[in-house]
């Protein structure tokens, strides 16, 4: 069996482990030619394997238990961060209400909910909107719950708090989408019951929000099995209650609408699977390589396409894509070279101190920039086009 065959068996099965998991059901049997070593890898890279294990518990006779340590483990991490995720959460929204500071849980402490036990929905951290205006305050909040600050600025700031505890505050839902429908998050948003300052989405807003989400990593590095995963469990939960003609409507408005249809048919797919389609199983093999959050490959091919004109040849945008990692334009350097903004004429001069910088300290960019270069073939484009939403 060659590498993509095992792949494609072992994704399979995965899902299907999911799935029998997310209906309550039996997974089918372990195929002999299935590596469970290679089965767990797979899973941990899209944060799944604890709840994989739910489904390998279920089997009878069990695996061995050596192969299923790794998987217990899992859960039983998985389980102890839960726990300790919704107990700190819980104080700190409890917090910024006492402190009249407007916020909102987003992602993935909504949807955890919706699965058939919290702790299936793995998070790495926990997504809190706060109001813009009141970024500081919250702060303070966070270190006085003793947490530390890891980043601020950009479009969220970072707490951490030892041993698994990583807030991320955002100042807006998707940064990315400007002058849109996601502009008016607070407008949109309603009060929690018996709340004064903590909002909560509609039904309608959070899948979305979720779809918008999930847009942003696909098209970027891309994602995985969780975040197909998600929009399975929300519709299931919400189908009968979910205005299908407002979410259409504002998808349409937002440029999501056809990624969204291919989301849910995905996610039917692979959660119900009577539904089959050519490209489906090609989008599957592409998530399948991504892991949780996709992968900086995937982002190139992205970035090579957005970058190409209909009039160059491969051959020619990639030899312009080549020259844009070399010698980043004047935005990307002002970030590393502030004075740049008054003294543009400088440019050339920075980008020799970047490259002796690299040489120097960063050899490992080197080496990452020529595979991702080397990596841009003319099939792999093509495959990436086929499959961009």
């Amino acid at each position: 069996m060659n590498e993509k065959q095992d792949k494609q068996i072992t994704g399979s099965y995965l899902i299907a482990l999911l799935a029998a998991v997310l209906h309550g059901e039996v997974p089918p049997p372990i195929l002999p030619d299935l590596d469970l070593d290679f089965l767990y890898k797979m899973a941990a890279r899209h944060s799944v394997a604890n709840m994989a294990c739910y489904g390998l518990s279920r089997l009878q006779p069990l695996p061995a238990p050596d192969k299923m340590k790794a998987f217990q483990d899992a859960r039983h991490k998985a389980l102890a961060r839960e726990a300790r995720q919704e107990i700190e959460t819980r104080q700190i929204l409890s917090a910024l209400e006492e402190h009249h500071i407007k916020c909102m849980p987003l992602k993935g402490f909504i949807i955890k909910h919706l699965y058939p036990q919290p702790d299936m929905r793995l998070m790495a951290d926990v997504d809190i909107l706060v109001n813009h205006k009141q970024m500081k305050k919250a702060g303070d909040i966070m270190l006085s719950l003793g947490y530390i600050t890891e980043h601020t600025g950009s479009h969220h700031d970072i707490y951490h708090k030892q041993p698994v505890m990583n807030i991320e505050l955002h100042r807006a839902l998707i940064p990315e989408r400007t002058g849109t429908y996601f502009d008016n998050s607070w407008d949109r948003a309603r009060l929690q019951a018996g709340s004064r300052y903590s909002y909560e989405m509609s039904n309608d807003d959070f899948y979305i929000y979720l779809l918008a989400h999930m847009a942003k990593h696909y098209r970027g590095g891309g994602t995985g099995i969780r975040s197909v995963m998600d929009v399975w469990v929300y519709n299931q939960h919400y189908k009968d209650q979910l205005n299908w003609n407002y979410i259409n409507t504002e998808l349409e408005k937002a440029g999501l609408h056809n990624f969204a249809q291919s989301m849910k048919a995905l996610a039917e797919s692979w959660f119900n699977p009577e539904v089959s389609d050519e490209l489906y199983h090609e989008m599957t093999d592409f998530m399948l390589a991504n892991g949780t959050y996709g992968t900086n490959q995937n982002a190139s091919l992205n970035k090579f396409i957005q970058g190409k004109k209909d009039r160059d040849s491969f051959t020619a945008a990639k030899v312009k894509y080549t020259l844009r990692i070399l010698f980043p334009d004047k935005r990307h350097m002002t970030i590393i070279f502030p004075f740049l903004q008054k003294l543009p004429f400088l440019l050339p001069l920075c980008w020799i101190i970047r490259g002796i910088r690299t040489v120097v300290y960063r050899r490992s960019n080197i080496r990452r920039n020529l595979s991702t270069i080397s990596y841009l073939t003319k099939s792999k484009v093509e495959q990436m086009k086929r499959i961009q939403l």
